[in-house]
């Protein structure tokens, strides 16, 4: 066994210190993590004929917070003596992902090769293929040199267009700016969402979906896989149309009822 000290950034709240040490304690040979929000760290005892801190740190990373470089990771000296090993620097990566979107515009293949040609010379897009027949553009690319955002701007930049819907949610639980970061990331993760903003203040996320990709269900299920909730916001003048329309109702019922 080995005990590890990792200092973290981004944490700023309980949540933040429950879901660093979830990801770690979600690393198979971990058998128990401690995290200090206001210290920015984490304490992580592990079994190394299990698992390396290069594992560990991945988690962590995943659940949207910021690993300090590896030769600040600070060993924790157990009763036994341990030899601990020479951890290399590591350079880290967002890691290679993937968005779809649904096209409109598009009339022949031609219209489909004009777009993806465009997509493959962005800056950080691996691989962008669109196919005519469903109207769809599959772009594979890394988060850390390119925005999805500039998609949907190149693609309209020659023409076409990006199917999507807006909706605003009420988000539960959040208890500081690191919290909204993680929804956000989430939520950007997330094939079929071109746009994510949440807002800590105002507790709430504005999202851009493809509904012909992702489902107003599956974007609650993803806030809730990071330990939020998310509600549909009612907007207020149809609260208070819905509100007069029942008010009707019972009075109509019990004019009936009179009678």
């Amino acid at each position: 066994m080995e005990d590890v000290l990792i200092k973290i950034k981004g944490m700023m709240c309980g949540h933040c210190e429950k879901t660093v040490s979830e990801a770690a304690k979600s690393v198979k040979g971990v058998t128990k993590a401690s995290s200090d929000y206001k210290k920015g760290q984490v304490l992580v005892s592990y079994d190394t004929s299990i698992t390396d801190l290069e594992a560990i740190k991945k988690a962590i990373i995943a659940s949207g917070y910021e690993v300090i470089d590896e030769e600040e990771a600070c060993p924790v000296p157990l009763k036994q003596a341990v030899t601990l090993p020479l951890v290399k620097k590591e350079v880290r990566s967002g890691g290679i992902q993937k968005t779809t979107l649904k096209l409109t515009g598009m009339t022949c293949a031609s219209c489909a090769q004009n777009i993806e040609k465009v997509l493959n010379k962005i800056d950080g897009v691996k691989k962008a293929t669109v196919n005519f027949s469903v109207e769809k553009a599959t772009i594979e690319y890394d988060p850390g040199k390119v925005n999805p955002a500039a998609f949907e701007t190149a693609i309209t930049g020659i023409g076409y267009g990006v199917a999507k819907q807006e909706i605003t949610l009420k988000i539960g639980g959040m208890h500081c700016a690191s919290c909204a970061l993680n929804i956000e990331t989430a939520l950007k993760k997330t094939s079929g969402i071109t746009f994510a903003n949440v807002s800590f203040p105002l507790e709430q996320a504005k999202i851009n979906y493809d509904p012909g990709i992702v489902s107003i269900p599956e974007i609650k299920k993803a806030i809730e896989n990071v330990g939020y909730t998310a509600s549909e916001k009612v907007d207020k003048t149809e609260a208070d149309r819905e509100q007069r329309a029942r008010e009707s109702e019972i009075k109509r019922q019990k004019i009936n009822f009179i009678i």
